[in-house]
């Protein structure tokens, strides 16, 4: 009998410890419950690597995620995890891997002991289970865990990933990603435009539970009337119906009751009802960005109503001859003196009425459009590209931007810039904050919030990958007021999780429901444009978890694109060989086309003051082409530009000499990370741009190196780029900004314009001075001749030269 009450307390507490098993890892099934990705999974990588996933296959017939690795480091994760301090956690998951030869393959816990979790195996071609036990975590939160694969061209499989805490401290303590955050019932909707005739709200819970989810139950309460629901941890829907709502404002009351009736959560949304327009007649859609709700005859004195099914913008313009003055609910929206004959507006959802008052005919074009966000209007950094203002933004920027965000923009311009119905934003701090109400008086105390000369402000920036600001942020945006209703948007860094939810509804709904969420997607630069196509798909897979969590906000989210490419300030553009046009044409394409950026609500470019004149004329040639015209074909096909740039080889020197005439003291050089450190080539992935040629003058002799340009057309206009620095400062790190002694001449063409930069920031900024030079020239005949010399250097003095690039002009 003792033996028998020995083994019963023994199985006891087995079954009690397999009961009180807590995993850490929300989704380690990686289950796609019908989405596109695994919800709660982000993922970031600046290489060409694949993260996909499978639904079955796995250990047991579970879904697997598949890593494909590719010459550098990818990381798959979740952040905002707790940890208690010297309490032991077991990492296990089933893998199978090919080739994994990289330095950090495995799933690591940060901070802590990072980078020695469990570890995979190079090569295991079938499914095996390992587990590792880890212990000694200083610290209780702000953790976060990362799949992680740094190989140059392995394979992982991984399923069924845990991190279980073993000791009852741990259990007790440890939190996953959706508990660290503030307790919400989120509402994944507008709560300013309910639909009166068919009224529901969708919801998300995050935080954690006040109660046992199967015992609760949520209690809504609008004007006295009550509606009780059950309580889901997973999304839900509540038709509000019943609660005989009215046109208007309202206070929506939420109470989340436990079985014996006691209130463990409560909390209100301000919400307003309103009538949805009809929209019997939807609009031709051309992309994802762009439909057609007329085109066509406005007759002289013609009144045409027109139906906005969204909060967004709105274009008009005229596509015929005749250019009367148009008014848009019996105001003057264009005139013939337009910029472009096009007007834009941003409108709510509704019916509205378009005007010719005038007694002529007209052809317009009423379309949707999305938000398309430039950020800033400002002089350029570089010598050599003019200023960037209102007068260069009017001739070569409109119609492709309806929103400036900072600068260029005094009280001379500011009635014109609003008679064109653009708005105009100003740029505060979101960092440095602690708490929701010290966010709250930063918003209380903005003055452009205050200024009758901006429309509200853009709030710079929340990271993802920083635990402790979405949830504070979120709260202190729901806490602030607004008595002026400005816009205030927020610049975000990092895919999204469904615990994050909080954060991208109160982003949206802030400013009566047009807020805006600007995500930045600064991508970086592959050498063949399969690569560049594999890596800018990570931007329709973040999207895809954007519409995942919540697709009625989709409309507030903007995809903000980096368009920088002027070293040595800050430059994109990190690899010469590659048209840097083209491939921010293969991104704006994907954004026009790809099904996951269906519906997206906003585009733009972040970077103008440090894109040169070029490349930014090209950028909103870009916005014209596909965020107002609509098109779905590349806008390089009509120009004939192509990913790689072959005018001349090795431009990078990273085949030392090679394809280079030398005469006179030429060598090869390499520096580890000097394009980085001194060039500011945005955190290339290849170190791209470590290698040079040495230019060394001894006594009288100069150093020189020729390449032949072929495959030019007779006429046309090309440009040549190129960097350059004192080789002895940089081996000293010495601060001694001067024209570098390296001239170019270009035989078999005509120079038709030149530009030359020295940087001569103070030592605070700069460690190194990098002269960048830039030449536009004609071709005479089909071929040219690249010429650098160092003849007018002293003796013994070094150069270095290095990122020589060739590629057609793009003519204003």
């Amino acid at each position: 009998m003792k033996k028998t009450s020995i083994l019963l307390a023994v199985l006891s507490a087995i079954f009690t410890l397999a009961a009180a098993e807590k995993n850490l890892v929300i989704n380690g099934t990686f289950d796609m419950k019908g989405k596109s990705f695994p919800p709660f999974w982000m993922f970031r990588s600046h290489t060409p690597s694949t993260v996909d996933c499978f639904s079955d296959g796995g250990p047991n017939g579970l879904g697997f995620l598949r890593v494909n690795g590719r010459k550098s480091l990818i990381l798959i994760q979740q952040n905002n995890i707790s940890l208690v301090k010297d309490e032991k956690y077991r990492i296990s998951a089933y893998v199978r891997t090919r080739n994994l030869t990289g330095k950090r393959n495995c799933v690591a816990i940060h901070p802590g002991k990072a980078h020695s979790g469990l570890e995979f195996p190079e090569n295991q071609p079938e499914w095996k289970y390992i587990e590792k036990i880890h212990e000694g975590y200083a610290t209780g939160d702000a953790f976060y865990f990362s799949i992680e694969v740094d190989s140059p061209d392995g394979q992982l499989d991984i399923a069924d990933l845990k991190i279980v805490p073993l000791g009852a401290k741990g259990i007790a303590g440890s939190k996953r990603q959706i508990e660290s955050v503030f307790q919400q019932l989120v509402p994944l909707n507008l709560l300013r435009y309910i639909n009166v005739n068919q009224p529901e709200l969708e919801f998300f819970w995050v935080g954690e539970l006040p109660g046992k989810p199967e015992e609760m139950r949520c209690r809504f309460t609008l004007n006295g009337k009550k509606l009780t629901v059950p309580f889901s941890t997973k999304k839900f829907t509540v038709p509000l119906k019943s609660l005989a709502p009215a046109a208007g404002e309202a206070e929506l009351k939420l109470d989340i009751l436990a079985k014996s009736g006691k209130t463990l959560f409560s909390q209100t949304y301000p919400v307003r009802f309103i009538k949805h327009p009809d929209s019997s007649t939807p609009p031709k859609r051309l992309n994802n960005l762009v439909s057609i709700v007329y085109e066509g005859k406005l007759a002289a004195g013609e009144k045409r109503r027109f139906t906005n099914p969204r909060n967004n913008w709105v274009l008009i313009r005229y596509t015929g001859k005749n250019k009367p003055a148009l008014k848009l609910d019996g105001k003057v929206v264009l005139e013939k003196d337009y910029p472009h004959g096009t007007t834009v507006r941003c409108l709510d959802m509704g019916n509205y009425t378009l005007e010719n008052s005038s007694k002529e005919d007209c052809e317009i074009s009423i379309r949707l459009v999305p938000d398309m966000h430039m950020f800033p209007l400002w002089h350029t950094r570089v010598p050599g590209n003019g200023s960037y203002d209102w007068t260069f933004a009017k001739k070569y920027m409109l119609p492709a931007f309806t929103t400036i965000n900072v600068g260029g923009i005094g009280k001379e311009e500011k009635p014109e810039v609003e008679r064109f119905g653009l708005k105009l934003l100003d740029n505060a701090s979101a960092i440095k904050f602690g708490t929701a109400e010290e966010l709250v008086k930063r918003f209380e105390n903005n003055a452009s919030l205050k200024s009758t000369h901006f429309d509200g402000i853009t709030m710079d920036e929340v990271e993802y990958w920083s635990c402790k600001v979405p949830a504070p942020y979120a709260k202190g945006l729901r806490m602030f007021k607004n008595p002026g209703n400005k816009e205030i948007r927020t610049w975000v860094i990092g895919p999204p999780s469904p615990s994050y939810a909080d954060f991208i509804s109160s982003v949206a709904n802030v400013s009566g429901g047009h807020g805006r969420l600007l995500y930045e997607v600064y991508n970086r630069s592959h050498y063949t444009e399969d690569d560049a196509a594999k890596y800018i798909r990570q931007t329709a897979q973040h999207a895809a978890l954007y519409k995942d969590i919540s697709p009625k906000l989709f409309n507030n989210i903007s995809v903000i694109l980096g368009n920088f490419c002027l070293a040595p300030m800050i430059s994109l553009n990190s690899i010469p060989s590659v048209d840097f046009r083209y491939y921010l044409d293969m991104q704006m394409n994907l954004i026009a086309n790809d099904p996951a950026l269906d519906g997206i609500g906003g585009v733009g470019y972040w970077g103008t003051q440090s894109c040169d004149e070029e490349t930014l004329r090209w950028c909103f040639a870009l916005l014209k082409h596909y965020a107002v015209e609509g098109n779905t074909e590349m806008l390089s096909k009509k120009y004939g530009y192509t990913f790689n740039l072959d005018w001349i080889k090795n431009p990078d020197f990273e085949e030392k000499l090679d394809h280079w005439q030398v005469s006179g003291k030429v060598e090869a050089g390499y520096l580890k990370n000097f394009s980085q450190k001194y060039e500011k080539r945005y955190d290339p992935g290849y170190g791209q741009g470590d290698t040079f040629a040495i230019f060394t003058k001894e006594g009288s002799t100069p150093a020189e190196l020729r390449q032949k340009i072929t495959g030019l057309t007779p006429g046309k206009l090309y440009s040549v780029y190129y960097m350059s620095a004192d080789y002895d400062d940089v081996l000293k790190e010495k601060h001694n900004p001067k024209r570098i002694p390296l001239q170019l001449t270009i035989p078999g063409a005509v120079i038709t314009r030149r530009s030359y930069y020295i940087d001569n920031r103070p030592a605070t900024s700069i460690k190194v001075s990098v002269n960048c030079c830039k030449y536009v020239f004609r071709a005479k005949n089909s071929e040219a001749e690249l010429v650098f010399s160092n003849r007018k250097a002293p003796s013994g003095s070094r150069q270095v030269l290095n990122y020589i690039t060739v590629r057609p002009y793009f003519e204003p």
